[in-house]
């Protein structure tokens, strides 16, 4: 009787051991496959009066890939583009009676939801402005949102070249 009270110990420990260590596998991998490795850029696309302009291209090019992804902007004038992999970026706004604008050295981290918002000027769309952003990028999870004023409006030195 001891032999087989000392045998279903051992089977009870095995079978709670296994069941265990199961578990935290699950768990572990879980976790590591509930992480987000890609980022989000959104913003709202105004003209120089600050009205919104719905019907706005908005493309945002990876830098290093190529990859694109291009959206229109909402009644409201908004725009949003989930779920892009991390790395540099150059985002562009177009619309027909206004000129580009191209918005450079944009970076993505992990779990980032960047805010770039643009400012359309009127004219012919051949024309475009470029904005090269000098934004300080956080290291950890969720990135601060970029204040409209930093973003907004070329330098006048940048416009005057682009002419």
């Amino acid at each position: 009787m001891v032999n087989v009270n000392c045998r279903k110990r051992g089977l009870t420990r095995l079978t709670t051991t296994l069941i265990g260590i199961v578990g935290v596998i699950t768990l572990a991998g879980g976790l590591v496959f509930g992480q987000n490795f890609s980022a989000t850029i959104s913003g709202f696309v105004r003209d120089s009066t600050g009205a919104v302009i719905p019907g706005t291209t908005v493309t945002a090019k990876h830098t290093e890939t190529g990859l694109t992804r291009s959206v229109q902007t909402s009644e409201e004038g908004s725009y949003a583009m989930p779920a892009l992999p991390v790395g540099d970026y150059e985002v562009t706004a177009e619309k027909p009676g206004f000129k580009a604008q191209v918005r450079q050295g944009i970076t993505l981290v992990v779990a980032q939801e960047l805010v770039v918002n643009l400012t359309l000027d009127v004219g012919n769309l051949a024309e475009k402005i470029t904005v090269t952003e000098e934004v300080d990028q956080p290291t950890t999870g969720q990135g601060p949102a970029v204040e409209r004023a930093q973003l907004q409006r070329p330098s006048v030195a940048q416009h005057e070249r682009q002419r």
